[in-house]
């Protein structure tokens, strides 16, 4: 298919709410022509919903230059403005203030007020309410709601009621804030935003009934949104855990595919009953064994909890960082992201030294672990401008040669095609005659005792597939 071909698929899927067919065909479509700033625009907003946020920037920083050269400052200016929105929802607030600044110097001569004035308050609302002012934020949130009624944008409207509701709802007015959280989510049912805004204000929504802990709120607007989501299956799942797991900021497509509860609740239980054999075998007497989903959650908090418990400081938003060690967390390299784990400063000397600067491991503020908690950003920011005139193989290389804990951060089909585990027999093939391809996959159960995997040679059985056998078996065939 040609460029055109391309484009009006990639037109068509976002039309259908199909992002990853809306990327892939903008992705291809742009080889071989320009793209029109809203084709830009709509690419953008399918690679944020897909979760690939770095691509989602660039196409809306070319969007944005695209409609100015257009001669409409105003959408070049709400471009910028969710690049500068979705970089401080990730804590990168320098950036954002910088996209933030040029998106204000767009509209310096716009007259009348628009619509974009109006998102340019939103940043300063959010950042109110994350320092904990929320008189401040009240104060924008309402401004840019009233300029949203006025100029009759829906999306700005929805987005600062919900603001103005979470700061509310974080100053203690509760039926107030409630209200107005509601009322932005009516927008979001009824399909009268864009999708960007209703996955955020949706997003935010579960999060503010977390913290107050409204789980009959929580769920009714989960089970309103039902069909919403169901009309975009290749959006990332929107919601997670936002206290202790989350970014730093509190909105924004945020993956839970894992059963971050259940699992660990699991193996604890497991424990508990091969505990209860051993004493069994020893004494005779059997025992209950007792496991429940909240000791279990509270038993994975681990430093988390044991930082509380000695300081009496409840524990902030990290985002991908440790809370006690630094440097210890995701970071930026020439074609992607990998993970750096120092555990000590002898590590973190050897890491400077593979960065080029084996000087800033001896500068006094950075001696000692101490010292980089205390100057933890100044750190991390020299460090990610470092890391990023390296490719992540070439650097991951480098530190393992010199025993720095460092890895890569995979997708599931490069975890899948990782030789350690295709040599530990991670993936299964099940034969099965009733499977499409004549096999079933799976994962094995992690656990190698006396050099044997501990997997089942055949599926799970097949409904009514060994009645007759088991029937025969207690003598009632």
């Amino acid at each position: 298919m040609d460029g055109a071909g391309e484009l009006a698929r990639g037109r068509e899927a976002g039309r259908r709410l199909a992002w990853a067919d809306a990327y892939a065909a903008f992705s291809l479509a742009q080889q071989s022509s320009l793209l029109a700033a809203a084709d830009l625009e709509l690419m953008a907003t399918a690679a944020y919903l897909l979760g690939r946020l770095e691509d989602c920037h660039k196409a809306m920083q070319r969007a944005s230059r695209a409609y100015f050269e257009s001669g409409d400052p105003r959408r070049a200016a709400r471009c910028l403005f969710w690049v500068a929105f979705t970089l401080l929802l990730q804590g990168d607030v320098a950036q954002a203030g910088g996209w933030l600044a040029r998106a204000s110097r767009l509209l310096e001569h716009e007259r009348p007020e628009c619509a974009e004035h109006g998102f340019l308050l939103l940043p300063e609302a959010l950042q109110a309410l994350m320092t904990g002012d929320h008189a401040k934020a009240s104060a924008a949130a309402a401004r840019a709601a009233e300029i949203g009624a006025r100029v009759g944008d829906a999306d700005l409207l929805a987005l600062a009621l919900h603001f103005h509701g979470r700061a509310l709802v974080a100053d203690g007015r509760m039926a107030e804030g409630l209200a107005l959280l509601d009322e932005a989510m009516v927008a979001v049912v009824a399909g009268e935003l864009s999708p960007y805004v209703a996955g955020n204000i949706y997003c935010s929504m579960i999060d503010a009934c977390q913290e107050i802990s409204d789980l009959r709120r929580a769920g009714e607007w989960t089970t309103a949104l039902t069909r919403w989501c169901g009309e975009q299956p290749d959006m990332i799942v929107l919601g997670g855990d936002y206290v202790t797991w989350g970014d730093r900021a509190y909105v924004g497509p945020c993956s839970e595919a894992l059963g971050m509860l259940r699992a660990p609740f699991g193996v604890y239980a497991v424990v508990g009953v091969l505990a209860a054999l051993v004493e069994r075998e020893r004494t005779g007497r059997g025992t209950l064994v007792d496991a429940a989903l909240i000791d279990s959650q509270v038993g994975v908090l681990a430093n988390q909890a044991l930082n509380y418990l000695v300081s009496g400081n409840v524990p902030k938003r990290q985002g991908n960082s440790h809370p006690n060690i630094v440097p210890y967390q995701v970071f930026p390299v020439a074609d992607g992201h990998i993970i750096i784990a120092t555990g000590n400063d002898s590590q973190y000397q050897k890491l400077c030294a593979v960065l080029g600067e084996p000087e800033l491991a001896h500068k006094a503020e950075y001696r000692d672990n101490s010292g980089r908690l205390a100057h933890r950003e100044e750190l991390v920011t020299h460090l990610c401008e470092l890391c990023k005139r390296m490719k992540s193989a070439d650097l991951l290389a480098k530190l393992e040669a010199v025993g720095v804990p460092a890895g890569p951060i995979n997708d599931l089909d490069e975890v899948f095609a990782d030789p350690q585990v295709i040599d530990r027999g991670l993936q299964l093939r099940l034969p099965s005659a009733a499977a499409k391809g004549g096999e079933i996959p799976g994962v094995r159960t992690p656990i190698m005792i006396g050099g044997l995997p501990m997997a089942a040679e055949r599926p799970s059985p097949r409904l009514g597939e060994h009645t007759a056998e088991i029937l025969k078996e207690i003598g009632e065939a």
